[in-house]
């Protein structure tokens, strides 16, 4: 599937709105800090509802990290399309 993002520039953060390119069906937005942009691509979303971009979490871009068997990328408020540095953190696997 192809998909097209929108970036919306609020104060200090900027929502990208993914919308399927040929029906024009919206399907999610996704929150990031407004200096992270740079890091992205096409942004798309999951089946389990995770933002990838260039084959990358994007929680993990925004992070510069490598997800491992020991050490994962958290959404603090469980939502998995806020991407912003004040809602993830990198915790055990086992937590």
């Amino acid at each position: 599937m192809k998909y097209k993002n929108t970036y919306v520039e609020e104060e200090d953060y900027t929502k990208i709105i993914v919308t399927h390119i040929e029906s024009g069906t919206f399907i999610a937005v996704m929150l990031i800090d407004t200096e992270d942009v740079h890091l992205l691509g096409n942004v798309h979303i999951t089946k389990t509802g995770y933002a990838i971009s260039k084959r990358v979490p994007v929680a993990n871009l925004v992070m510069n990290f490598k997800s491992s068997r020991e050490l994962v990328v958290d959404h603090i408020n469980g939502n998995r399309l806020d991407n912003r540095k004040n809602n993830i953190r990198i915790l055990s696997a086992s937590d």
